[in-house]
């Protein structure tokens, strides 16, 4: 009988401490809750503040693909590809026959006719084929509908400054006239590559 007064102790004493580990955890919950909600706040804000940017985005290119675009004069073909080429029989001894692909090709002589053997532009027109003599600093200008070719080279070095226009701007086009070693010049009486 002794036993049972520290029985109904021993489980007081457990409800007591379980009651205190009840509102312990009640409290820690709170604090837990008041620590997250400024940061769900912050959240919720920066939710809505998305949204809200989204929706002004597609209003305004919504109002770009309403405005027309506006008339602009055609200026004709711009300088697509610039480069200098340089044949020799051992390097590049000729080029068949081909088309361009861009609108307008400008082939500017760097060298004359007469300082290498064979090098001739060529071009197809009046029903065949016809050599284009020229002399250093002559400019060629063609369509791309021109089939042209450049004769087998047999002595000497030949070089030209080939131009590409055409009014489309190309995918991957290459831009090597943006790099400053694209120009040939004689320099007292030699080739030089400046």
């Amino acid at each position: 009988a002794g036993d049972r007064p520290g029985a109904a102790a021993r489980l007081a004493a457990a409800r007591r401490l379980a009651e205190t580990a009840s509102a312990f955890e009640q409290k820690e919950e709170e604090r837990r809750q008041q620590r997250e909600e400024p940061q769900q706040q912050q959240r919720k804000e920066k939710q809505q503040q998305h949204v809200e940017e989204t929706q002004q985005q597609q209003q305004q290119q919504q109002q770009e693909e309403e405005e027309p675009e506006p008339e602009v004069e055609d200026a004709g073909p711009t300088l697509q590809e610039m480069f200098v080429r340089r044949y020799s029989a051992e390097t590049r001894p000729w080029i068949a026959f081909h088309p361009d692909a861009y609108e307008v090709t400008v082939n500017v002589a760097l060298s004359d006719d007469a300082s290498h053997e064979g090098g001739r532009l060529l071009g197809v027109f009046g029903g065949a084929v016809q050599p284009l003599l020229r002399a250093e600093g002559d400019a060629t200008v063609h369509s791309c509908r021109l089939l042209h070719a450049v004769s087998a080279m047999t002595g000497g070095t030949r070089y030209a400054l080939i131009l590409f226009f055409d009014r489309r701007a190309r995918a991957g086009r290459r831009t090597r006239w943006s790099t400053p070693a694209a120009v040939v010049s004689k320099v007292e009486g030699r080739d030089a590559i400046l």
